[in-house]
């Protein structure tokens, strides 16, 4: 009976030894694998991210002024300039007056900084309501707005002074009437469209 408790803790110790060893092992396999693996991802975005730049720099050389500036702006948050500086899920596509909305730390939560951005082909100019934009945004001529809209069709405005309220035009019987329409299954804007098409608003 000895002989043989001897013999299986002997077995049991080079079992254990044994498991040791193989997740030794598979650690070290699993950690020098996720290593490769993030260079490898490394290298296969910064390829990705040339590759991006040539086509695009051989696709504009190609059509040679075919390409609109909005064309361009759609692959703004691709370009390395741009992300290096920005996070692109603090980005917002505008594409009127201005192509995009940066608010930056959006996405931590924490907003810093509002942004206009612009992109252009080359030399091409601001046009004048961007310049004007420009230059209301560079005077601080600027403002926080915050709209109310209210059940019994009233739209208020509130007043940065002591809570002050201004009420906008808006009566009791053009409210029920966006409400009968939104009854009937319309969305805001497919309302607000119906009454401007009637010249109700």
């Amino acid at each position: 009976m000895g002989i043989i408790s001897i013999v299986l803790v002997i077995d049991l110790i080079l079992f254990l030894v044994l498991i040791g060893v193989c997740l030794f092992y598979f650690s070290k396999y699993s950690r020098s694998r996720d290593r490769r693996e993030s260079e490898l991802l490394v290298k296969l975005e910064e390829g990705l991210r040339l590759e991006f730049k040539a086509s695009l720099k051989v696709s504009l050389d190609r059509q040679r002024g075919k390409v609109s500036g909005d064309d361009v702006a759609k692959f703004l948050p691709m370009m390395e300039e741009w992300f290096s500086k920005y996070n692109s899920r603090d980005l917002v596509w505008v594409g009127n007056v201005v192509d995009y909305l940066v608010f930056v730390g959006k996405f931590n939560k924490d907003i810093t900084e509002v942004v206009f951005q612009e992109v252009k082909l080359k030399k091409t100019p601001l046009n004048p309501l961007q310049k004007n934009l420009r230059d209301c945004i560079e005077a601080k001529r600027v403002r926080w707005e915050v709209w109310r809209f209210y059940e019994d069709g009233t739209l208020q405005l509130e007043g940065k002074r002591r809570g002050r309220v201004e009420k906008a035009g808006f009566t009791k019987e053009l409210g029920k009437e966006v409400e009968g329409l939104l009854a009937s299954g319309l969305t805001l804007d497919e309302a607000y469209e119906n009454l401007k098409g009637r010249g109700v608003v």
